[in-house]
């Protein structure tokens, strides 16, 4: 929790050297309609079949990983062979 105060304290200290940023930036947050403009200003992407393929693969991966962190007398010390 420390942490994120002070990196809150740090980051209002940085943007109060360029305070011209603080202004538009509060206009932009709080405005009418702010949270719909926000979110069409970064679309999400649509992936290809190929992207869809590595996430899935890469997410198996993790999930291996982690099952392995979780169940340590569960994993296979030897290779297939």
């Amino acid at each position: 929790m420390l942490e994120l105060a002070v990196l809150v304290v740090t980051i209002g200290l940085a943007d109060s050297l360029n305070p011209s940023t603080v202004g538009p930036a509060l206009v932009i947050a709080t405005g009418e309609g702010a949270v719909p403009r926000l979110i069409a200003t970064f679309p999400f992407p649509t992936p290809t079949d190929d992207q869809r393929a590595d996430v899935a693969a890469a997410a198996k991966a993790i999930e291996d990983l982690r099952r392995g962190w979780l169940n340590p007398g569960r994993v296979r010390t030897e290779t297939p062979r």
